[in-house]
């Protein structure tokens, strides 16, 4: 929808600026060019720099407008609009990779058992509407360690004889978000997650070797429509299902991670 109504806003901009570009005044013409090229840039060029997700303030009006109206749709009525406050968030989910294991189940409330340092979890009295996901892995160096960035493919230098079976995560994973047993997403492929950068880390880090490519705005992030709302007070489950034995090794510390962004309902549920 998004796409579709930038290009909408291209072909309205091109057909506008037609007309004075067909007028022997160079500065009419130097105007229009200008405009117009205002207008592709600002719309057109954050899809093509990164495939799916430019995002753009007019991006999080939509996200914020479609929040509204998906909040309305989950509590029946427009008057949850009056009570809570919304604002831009964004969650994170960890688990422990475990070789063999095809089933992963990341708590998403915070008073669940919580596995990591790095996890930012859904208050009870809190919602949260999905707006865009991110499925990744991490390799840090201990359990307490808050260096690592997420991964969108197998680095061989960070996962080393793990990077290959590692592929099964993105290649045989899918994501499931269940709200009370209703399952939202049963077939969401993580290879849409997938991103094998092209500036890719060769060596340690430091002059013999660059770090991966990586945008933090970007890489490895997918669009949800519809919205998807998780509510505090509700049973979210969120699962990553693998086909097949499952990763056949797995690095020392390795976590897979889920990361979710969007609007933040605070205060939208009664906690008794």
């Amino acid at each position: 929808m998004r796409a579709l109504i930038k290009s909408l806003f291209v072909i309205a901009a091109f057909v506008f600026t037609l007309p004075f570009l067909q007028v022997d005044d160079p500065v009419i013409i130097t105007i229009a060019t200008i405009s117009y090229v205002t207008v592709v840039t600002g719309l057109v060029l954050p899809y093509i720099s990164n495939g799916i997700l430019g995002m753009n303030n007019m991006d999080a009006r939509m996200v914020f407008e479609n929040s509204k109206a998906a909040l309305v749709k989950a509590f029946g009525t427009d008057r949850i609009l009056e009570i809570v406050k919304l604002t831009q968030g964004s969650l994170r989910f960890e688990q422990l990779l475990v070789a063999g294991q095809t089933l992963y189940t990341f708590n998403v409330l915070d008073n669940q058992a919580v596995f990591s340092n790095m996890e930012d979890r859904l208050k009870l009295q809190d919602s949260f509407i999905i707006s865009s996901i991110k499925v990744a892995t991490g390799a840090p160096s201990s359990a307490v360690d808050n260096t690592f960035l997420p991964d969108s493919y197998p680095n061989t230098q960070k996962y080393g004889a793990n990077a290959v079976p590692l592929q099964a995560w993105w290649n045989a994973g899918n994501l499931q978000i269940a709200v009370n047993n209703d399952i939202i997403t049963p077939k969401w492929d993580l290879y849409r997650h997938f991103n094998s950068p092209e500036t890719q880390q060769t060596a340690a880090l430091g002059a013999a070797s660059p770090g991966d490519q990586d945008r933090g705005s970007f890489d490895g992030w997918y669009p949800v429509e519809p919205n998807i709302v998780m509510i505090g007070q509700k049973d979210t489950q969120i699962q990553v299902i693998l086909k097949g034995a499952g990763l056949a090794t797995v690095q020392a510390f390795s976590r897979g991670i889920i990361m979710v962004r969007g609007v933040l309902a605070q205060n939208s549920t009664v906690v008794s």
